[in-house]
């Protein structure tokens, strides 16, 4: 049946596009908006490797903005991708917790970022190597965050009213 995650009723469950279906709610988008999260992995790599080269390594934007919050978003992401396969109330708080803190850590990044550079003294490259990938991050980390919060109340079982409620939030 190929790879992917079985639920308990058998049925085979592939990524995070599939897993957020059971937790249907009002902030759910469509099914092609989950492809973002390899346009960001992949901006995210190429930060990844660009930062290692002698002429960013000694970047603001490296040594001052990223710090230990690259790593702390990365590893948060990594176990939430893993808890997010769990059924059970404990696994789907967890799984909040886990976005919220990588949320916070992209958003320390970005706003560190923002505070240490002039953007009319930053290359086009500086922006796309070194900025960008978390800008884009950031948007997928706020939508996920949404998603997710949103599909904890759905599986305590609350109804549509506070689901819209907590959509328009």
């Amino acid at each position: 049946e190929g790879p992917g995650h079985q639920n308990e009723d058998g049925t085979i469950v592939n990524g995070i596009g599939e897993l957020f279906w059971r937790y249907e709610s009002i902030v759910m988008p469509t099914s092609n908006t989950f492809l973002i999260a390899h346009i960001v992995l992949f901006f995210e790599g190429v930060f990844t490797l660009v930062q290692c080269l002698p002429k960013y390594r000694g970047s603001v934007l490296v040594q001052d903005c990223v710090k230990h919050w690259f790593f702390t978003g990365a590893v948060c992401q990594f176990i939430w991708s893993i808890d997010i396969g769990l059924e059970n109330i404990f696994a789907t708080v967890f799984s909040t917790v886990l976005v919220g803190i990588f949320f916070f850590s992209i958003t320390k990044i970005l706003m560190s970022q923002a505070a240490n550079t002039i953007p009319s003294e930053q290359s086009p490259e500086e922006y796309w190597f070194l900025r960008f990938p978390f800008s884009m991050h950031f948007g997928w980390a706020l939508a996920v965050l949404a998603m997710s919060i949103n599909g904890f109340f759905v599986s305590l079982g609350f109804g549509s009213t506070f689901q819209v409620v907590i959509g328009i939030i």
